[in-house]
């Protein structure tokens, strides 16, 4: 299983959260021709608030390939 983020801290509410490794799938032939080319994608890492209901919490991967990584968390307009 995934690690679990002991406390997190979403606004006001603490909570725990677990960490899912996302790892993109090209078959086969995608696979092999990736891996020739040296352009395999890279992984991303997300974790999900899992106090009442699951939630996005934050995303760590690039937005292109080989591209810088990048964390993506939703933010609170005010």
């Amino acid at each position: 299983m995934s690690p679990v983020f002991p406390c997190l801290r979403i606004g006001e509410q603490e909570g725990s959260g677990t960490r899912c490794p996302i790892k993109p799938k090209l078959g086969v032939v995608g696979g092999l021709v990736a891996a020739m080319l040296g352009k395999r994608p890279a992984d991303y890492e997300c974790v999900i608030w899992t106090k009442d209901l699951p939630g996005f919490v934050r995303c760590d991967g690039p937005l292109r390939l080989k591209g810088p990584v990048y964390r993506m968390e939703p933010t609170n307009p005010r």
